[in-house]
């Protein structure tokens, strides 16, 4: 079970209405209730049942809401703590991501660097777009920073990954269809936007309807799920395809994929205050995985062979972090792959 599934049985037992539970978890309510009944399949027993005044709990609800209590309570705890010792060090290294490499990717980056860094240092991440991000870089307001598509400027730049764009819908749907259909918008950064602006120019003579802005990716699946419209965007290739959307990589005219390349960037000249690690090096290996059933069957020049893909940087220590090189580890289609060979990093960008 995932930490939030915890979260949901102890708001539920608190606060046992679903919409009014739904509202507290920033979720919606058909989203809660599917959870839900995902949990109870899980662990083989009935949580709560539903009555006229709200949810009653069994008694095997019961017990797992006292656990839930402990465990979110557990979690708590834990991350005051962090936060406290966070605060007494003074090895300390800000770094920003964009939205969905928080979500997605991060966390396993820094595990894979507390195993061979300096266990001393601690972390803190900085939420924003893409764009905005690097002129955190550039101003030296964060150390590093993880941003989708390509920047200029004075900067060391990490070759991490490379994400495909999808048309998503709720069923399939020819794309000649796309500018009499309703369109779904989100807040993305400057450069995603003009990679799917290119994208439609090519193939479509009438501008890209404005569509229905919602924020942020994840609430963009949801309405899609819910037959609101469609969305062009980019998806994580560990994303997992709950709501089981249509997922249509996009190409241009010469056949090849619409790909955002995420950079790791940072200043050429690294501050002082940003703590120097161990000498412990290593080839760093960004530990992605592959979505679960995410995409419709599609050829190989657009959805991968299933090979590993490992892009490797020129030898750089990384921020100060204690790495002489850095590598990604994902699964390309040949063409991204092919992509990247051709553009691979040389010195700084």
């Amino acid at each position: 079970m995932r930490d939030s599934d915890w979260e949901i049985i102890n708001e539920l037992f608190r606060n046992p209405n679903v919409s009014r539970a739904a509202a507290a978890l920033f979720m919606t309510q058909p989203t809660l209730t599917k959870r839900l009944q995902h949990i109870e399949r899980e662990l083989g027993v009935r949580i709560a049942e539903r009555t006229p005044k709200g949810l009653t709990f069994t008694p095997e609800g019961t017990y797992l809401a006292q656990r839930a209590a402990e465990h979110v309570e557990f979690v708590n705890q834990t991350f005051r703590g962090l936060e406290d010792l966070q605060r007494a060090s003074r090895k300390a290294i800000t770094i920003g991501s964009s939205y969905t490499f928080n979500k997605y990717n991060l966390w396993e980056v820094l595990e894979g660097y507390a195993e061979v860094g300096d266990p001393e240092v601690r972390f803190t991440v900085v939420n924003e777009q893409s764009d905005v991000l690097f002129r955190m870089v550039l101003d030296g307001n964060v150390d590093l920073a993880f941003v989708r598509g390509d920047h200029e400027g004075p900067v060391e730049s990490i070759l991490v990954d490379c994400t495909q764009a999808y048309l998503v819908y709720r069923e399939p749907v020819a794309t000649d269809e796309l500018p009499l259909l309703p369109r779904i918008d989100f807040r993305t950064n400057q450069e995603s936007t003009e990679l799917l602006n290119s994208w439609w120019a090519e193939r479509f003579t009438c501008d890209m309807p404005q569509g229905m802005s919602v924020g942020y990716i994840d609430f963009v699946w949801e309405l899609v799920s819910q037959g609101k419209g469609y969305a062009l965007c980019f998806v994580p290739a560990n994303f997992e395809n709950e709501r089981g959307l249509y997922l249509h990589p996009l190409t241009r005219a010469d056949g090849s994929p619409v790909v955002r390349r995420t950079w790791c960037v940072y200043p050429k000249a690294v501050p002082r205050r940003i703590p120097r690690a161990s000498s412990a090096t290593s080839a760093m290996t960004w530990p992605y995985r592959t979505a679960r059933s995410s995409a419709p069957a599609a050829s190989d020049d657009t959805r991968g062979d299933g090979g590993d893909v490992v892009i490797r940087s020129p030898a750089r220590e990384l921020v100060g972090l204690g790495y002489d090189s850095a590598c990604t580890s994902a699964r390309c289609p040949r063409a991204i792959r092919q992509s990247l060979q051709n553009d691979h990093v040389q010195g700084s960008k």
